[in-house]
């Protein structure tokens, strides 16, 4: 986890950005949400970066895509690319 490599009170940031994340992409896959895609987040004011975000399925571990309900692989945290 990043976490791991920055001080106190980033680590803690950093924690609690992925449990959100991870909240609001469990929550909208459960309501229907098509989230699989690319987005992107245009700032105002142009100071503010812009942002793209990839959200992709992982398969199981099985191989096999989960079909319906929740992710059966489902993890805590993210993981850097």
């Amino acid at each position: 986890m990043a976490a791991n490599y920055y001080d106190e009170d980033t680590a803690e940031a950093i924690t609690e950005f992925e449990r959100d994340l991870e909240s609001l992409i469990l929550e909208a896959f459960a309501s229907g949400v098509p989230i699989e895609r690319q987005w992107v987040f245009v700032s105002e004011p142009s100071s503010v970066p812009d942002w793209t975000v990839r959200i992709e399925r992982r398969p199981t571990a099985s191989g096999e895509e989960d079909g319906e309900g929740t992710p059966s692989d489902a993890t805590t945290g993210l993981e850097p690319e």
